[in-house]
């Protein structure tokens, strides 16, 4: 638990800078995506892929570390919609099989915890308009946002 919280205000601060460089790295183009096998793959394309897979294995760590809270922090805020926009293309069209396998468990975990709540979750790190997990939704409307995607 201690730890918890001292990585929970560190990765506050560090996420929004980490989302904010990948997505000036991975420039204004499309994700990197699957290929077919054999297809010859550039320098700068294998290094657009590390960067996502690092991302993705970021996100990953911190949503099953229970960290989700740090991805609705306010300054995160302005990032969310990307990442979970990355996640879900990530899930059909991630450029190998493990990238897919982790875009799919973020947001099982994810849609798990925001939309149906967790019944142990601190009501200190429920953010403003969600309410306290006992079987209602902690974060209004993201089912919706969930089924619509």
């Amino acid at each position: 638990a201690k730890f918890k919280a001292r990585a929970h205000g560190l990765m506050v601060d560090l996420l929004p800078v980490v989302t904010t460089s990948l997505f000036e790295s991975l420039g204004q183009g499309p994700l990197p995506g699957a290929m077919p096998p054999g297809t010859p793959v550039s320098e700068s394309e294998r290094e657009r892929i590390l960067l996502l897979r690092y991302y993705l294995s970021c996100i990953h760590g911190l949503v099953h570390n229970s960290l989700e809270e740090v991805l609705l922090a306010p300054s995160n805020q302005a990032g969310l919609d990307s990442l979970l926009g990355v996640m879900l293309k990530g899930c059909v069209d991630a450029p190998d099989p493990a990238m897919q396998k982790q875009c799919v468990s973020v947001l099982h975990r994810l849609v798990d915890h925001w939309a149906k709540g967790e019944p142990d979750c601190d009501s200190a790190a429920v953010p403003n308009g969600a309410t306290k997990a006992d079987g209602a939704t902690r974060i209004p409307g993201f089912d919706e946002y969930a089924l619509s995607h």
